[in-house]
C-alpha cells in the first residue's frame, strides 16, 4: 500500500489540474477564449494561441467557434510552429466533426499541401486532392491548380504517363486559365525526363509559338536549347 501512494497523488494531482483549467475555461467562455487567442497570434505568441484555440475545440465542441478554432489550430502546427504531423491531424479532426463547416474545405486543401509539401507523401497527396474535388465545391481556378498539383503529385512519384493524363485533361477543360502555360510547359517537361527529345521539342517549340510574350516561353527556348544541345545540333 505504501509504495501506491505517490502514483495516487500524481493521479489526485492531475485530476485537480484538469479540473482547475477547466474551470478557467468555463469562466471565460468559448468567445473570450478564441479572441485572446487571435490577439495571442497576432503577438507573435504562437504557443500560447495554439493552447486557447486547442481549449475552444475541445470544451465547446457545439460552438459554432469549433471547426474554426481546429482549423485555427492546424494553421499554427503547420505554418507557424512546423509540426505537420499534428496540422494533418487537426485539419483530419475539422473534417471528420464539421464536415459541413465552412472550413471543412479549407482543411481538405491543407491537408492536401501538407502531404504533398512538407510530409512529401505524394500517393497520399494525390488521394487528399482528388477528395478536395470530390466532396468540395471549386472555382475553375481552384479545380485547375488542383489538377496541376495532382500532375505534379504524380511527376515525383515517376508516373510520367500518368502526369501527362492529368495535364492534357487539364488544357482540354480548361484551355483559358492563366495556369495552361506553365501546364503545357510541365507536359514537355515530361517527355524531358524520359529522354523523349524529339516529343519535348515539339511541345517546347508550340509554348514558344502560343506564349511569345510570356514568361514561361523564355523557359521553353531555354530547354530547346539544352535539348539541342544534347543532340549535337550547336548552330540550332
Amino acid at each position: 500500500m505504501p509504495e501506491q501512494i505517490p502514483a495516487l497523488r500524481s493521479i489526485l494531482l492531475y485530476i485537480f489540474l484538469a479540473l482547475l483549467t477547466l474551470a478557467g475555461c468555463s469562466r471565460e467562455g468559448d468567445r473570450e477564449a478564441f479572441d485572446r487567442a487571435g490577439l495571442l497570434l497576432r503577438d507573435g505568441r504562437y504557443e500560447e494561441a495554439l493552447t486557447l484555440y486547442s481549449r475552444v475545440a475541445s470544451l465547446y465542441p457545439q460552438s459554432p467557434l469549433a471547426p474554426e478554432a481546429l482549423y485555427m489550430e492546424g494553421v499554427i502546427r503547420a505554418f507557424y510552429l512546423s509540426r505537420a504531423e499534428e496540422a494533418i491531424d487537426s485539419f483530419s479532426r475539422l473534417i471528420l466533426l464539421y464536415p459541413e463547416s465552412r472550413f471543412a474545405k479549407r482543411a481538405q486543401r491543407g491537408l492536401a499541401e501538407l502531404y504533398m509539401d512538407k510530409v512529401r507523401d505524394y500517393r497520399r497527396a494525390i488521394l487528399e486532392y482528388q477528395r478536395l474535388i470530390d466532396n468540395y465545391p471549386l472555382s475553375r481556378e481552384e479545380a485547375g491548380e488542383v489538377i496541376y498539383r495532382i500532375g505534379l503529385a504524380y511527376i515525383e512519384i515517376g508516373d510520367l504517363e500518368q502526369a501527362r493524363v492529368e495535364l492534357m485533361d487539364l488544357v482540354a477543360s480548361y484551355p483559358d486559365l492563366p495556369i495552361i502555360p506553365m501546364v503545357r510547359l510541365t507536359i514537355g517537361d515530361t517527355y524531358f525526363i524520359e529522354e523523349r527529345r524529339r516529343e519535348a521539342l515539339e511541345v517546347y517549340r508550340a509554348v514558344v509559338e502560343r506564349y511569345g510574350g510570356d514568361p514561361v516561353a523564355r523557359e521553353a527556348r531555354f530547354r530547346m536549347a539544352l535539348i539541342l544541345e544534347e543532340m549535337g545540333e550547336y548552330e540550332r
